[in-house]
């Protein structure tokens, strides 16, 4: 299958010049597009589902982006069939911001995440007045402040949980500051800060494994990954006899033997 990148500008394009179409995922053909960030674990995943689909005349066909803010644009204007990009939460948040309704079909894994530092071998070792990058978008930003709840090195108000913000920090005692930046900017930030949060799929850029984390965060549900369709073709058989695939037991197996450092099956 040929592997396609599509910067911005081109799915744009793409998305006005099929303005008023449908997609083709469902149709009779059996072809399906589904959109994946172009990492070797949803390439591994995605190329393992596609060989077995194929046996059934079901031509799972790849979309690569790297912009989080168009998979979900891009399905919701029906411009491909599926993603899988995002977490539970993530998704919610999209749709609450933007009116779609998006479901997820089927779940798959948590991503190891943590705070990582080339300055510093223990949380004892973390001065006053320490940087700590963190990512920008709300739904990844509450879960990195929650872990560093979690951890002790701050505090957030009662009942916050992972929906928190800076905004809701009652107690920094040491000063950390905490900077925000584009998640996938994180492993670009680990030399120049004290404390670094990175996930899953930044973890090889940043040259880090689970081993090295200063500070470790659980899996939780609501941030297990997602294969995403729409209300209106959640139903067809295709779609679902692929969300199988991601759930089956060979799949599992498979992406925790390629990937034990990276993701953590519940």
């Amino acid at each position: 299958m040929k592997k396609i990148i599509l910067p911005v500008f081109i799915l744009l394009s793409i998305v006005l010049a099929a303005c008023g179409s449908s997609a083709s995922g469902s149709s009779d053909d059996g072809t399906v597009e589904i959109a994946i960030l172009d990492s070797d674990v949803y390439s591994s995943l995605l190329k393992h589902i596609q060989a077995n689909l194929k046996e059934e005349g079901i031509d799972l066909e790849f979309v690569y982006m790297s912009d989080w803010n168009m998979f979900n644009q891009a399905l919701a204007n029906k411009e491909i069939d599926l993603n899988f990009f995002q977490h539970k939460q993530f998704l919610k948040n999209a749709n609450e911001t933007n009116g779609w309704n998006l479901v997820p079909i089927a779940e798959t894994f948590n991503f190891a995440l943590g705070y990582f530092s080339t300055k510093h071998k223990s949380l004892e070792e973390i001065p006053d007045g320490a940087t700590i990058t963190v990512p920008s978008d709300p739904v990844n930003n509450g879960r990195s402040l929650q872990i560093l709840h979690d951890a002790g090195l701050i505090k957030l108000k009662e009942g916050v949980g992972f929906n928190g913000s800076q905004a809701d920090i009652i107690e920094n005692k040491k000063d950390f500051k905490i900077v925000e930046v584009d998640y996938n900017m994180l492993p670009q930030t680990l030399e120049d800060s004290d404390l670094t949060y990175i996930a899953g799929t930044l973890a090889p850029r940043a040259g880090v494994t689970q081993e090295d984390a200063l500070i470790t965060g659980g899996p939780l549900d609501e941030f297990t990954m997602v294969l995403a369709a729409r209300e209106d073709n959640k139903d067809n058989e295709i779609i679902k006899r692929i969300a199988e695939e991601f759930e089956s037991t060979e799949t599992q197996k498979l992406l925790m033997e390629e990937f034990p450092n990276e993701i953590i099956w519940p």
